[in-house]
């Protein structure tokens, strides 16, 4: 004789109530995890945005002047600051608007055309590093660009 089919067993008001009150934990749980996710995110980000285009300066006027400390005797540490400040900036600006690589690329551009104004004098003799300078400013827009998209995917 075949068996007949179980009827599913109908849930009782505490059983729906237990039910969604693991979906809540378990939504809370996620949604923290999200937070720590993204401030992580935030804070390779903007590290990226800073870190890389300073260091591209700091290596091209040590290059120029023979060391990293003849050239902050030279050029003063306005360049190296500003730099590593608008890179934060910058950084945080493509993270917050969840920009791509490709704005991001542009900012960081825009970037190099900013410190290169507001510090001409310092920039006079690294004439011979700026094609270099300009290509590292780029790929650290590409780089907080690909973050970034990494943590939105994510």
């Amino acid at each position: 004789m075949p068996e007949m089919p179980r009827q599913p067993r109908i849930k009782t008001p505490e059983d729906l109530a237990r039910e969604q009150a693991e979906r809540s934990e378990l939504d809370l749980i996620r949604a923290r995890r999200w937070r720590i996710r993204r401030q992580w995110y935030w804070l390779v980000t903007v590290t990226v945005g800073m870190v890389l285009p300073a260091f591209s300066l700091a290596i091209a006027g040590a290059i120029y002047h023979g060391s990293f400390r003849g050239w902050l005797m030279t050029s003063g540490g306005m360049p190296f600051t500003l730099t590593a400040l608008g890179g934060g900036l910058a950084a945080a600006l493509v993270f917050v608007r969840s920009w791509g690589a490709s704005r991001g690329m542009l900012v960081f551009g825009g970037l190099f055309v900013g410190v290169l104004l507001t510090n001409q004098t310092a920039f006079g003799k690294l004439i011979v590093a700026l094609p270099g300078l300009v290509a590292m400013f780029v790929i650290a827009g590409a780089a907080v660009g690909y973050i970034t998209t990494m943590e939105d995917d994510g």
